[in-house]
Parts: structure tokens; sequence; C-alpha cells
């Protein structure tokens, strides 16, 4: 599944490849783009950006 890349302007579909990651806990994914909206990495400027993809659910 593709996930949302996260700017100053909003979201928006996106679909490359993950150079590094955080893995956080969320509801939903609108709940997870919440999370990172105003990361300070988003702040930074022209061409920063937060990508948010949906993980499978482990068993416990």
């Amino acid at each position: 599944m593709g996930g949302l890349r996260v700017t100053p302007d909003g979201s928006s579909p996106r679909d490359s490849d993950v150079i590094g990651y955080s893995v956080v806990q969320a509801d939903d994914m609108e709940a997870a783009v919440a999370l990172v909206a105003d990361h300070p990495h988003i702040a930074w400027g022209q061409g920063c950006e937060i990508e948010v993809y949906q993980a499978m659910r482990l068993p416990l």
C-alpha cells in the first residue's frame, strides 16, 4: 500500500522507496498523519517531508 507524504501544506498520496523509518501507533492513517503534521523536520523548509505508511498489524 502506498503512503502519504506530509508537508506544511497538507498530505498527498506517495509511492516511493523508504529511506529511514520510525514506528508510531495510531488508530488509523488520519491519526498517524496528525501525529507528524507539526514535526520539526517538516518545518525545515522546501523539500522536507515525512511519508506515512500503514504496516501490517503484528500479533501479540
